[in-house]
């Protein structure tokens, strides 16, 4: 038998990378408001979950999703399944922002 596309369904491993890269998102945007903190940015939790986008939130996002994406490509490891990686954890992301305002964001920068 060939190993060429071979795949095995393994819900552990999938459960696991996901919440290896969610816990890294979340860790991610942490550590980039800590240090934006150095310029005069309060670092809030509630900044992460809000469901109005500031400037300087859409900043650090951004500059976050660059070493997510590293973490994206290392856990992962097949080019095919990493935009369903990413797309799965802005998903997440939506439902824990969606559950902690109870409401679902409707502006079109969020």
């Amino acid at each position: 038998m060939s190993s060429f596309r071979q795949f095995v369904w393994d819900p552990v491993l999938l459960i696991s990378q996901m919440t290896c890269l969610q816990t890294f998102f979340y860790a991610a945007q942490m550590s980039v408001m800590l240090l934006c903190s150095f310029y005069g940015y309060e670092p809030l939790i509630s900044s992460i979950f809000s469901t109005q986008t500031q400037r300087s939130m859409a900043l650090i996002q951004l500059i976050a999703s660059v070493g997510v994406s590293f973490a994206l490509s290392y856990l992962v490891q097949r080019a095919k399944q990493c935009l369903d990686f990413a797309c799965t954890v802005h998903f997440f992301h939506l439902i824990c922002v969606t559950i902690y305002n109870r409401t679902l964001p409707t502006q079109f920068t969020w």
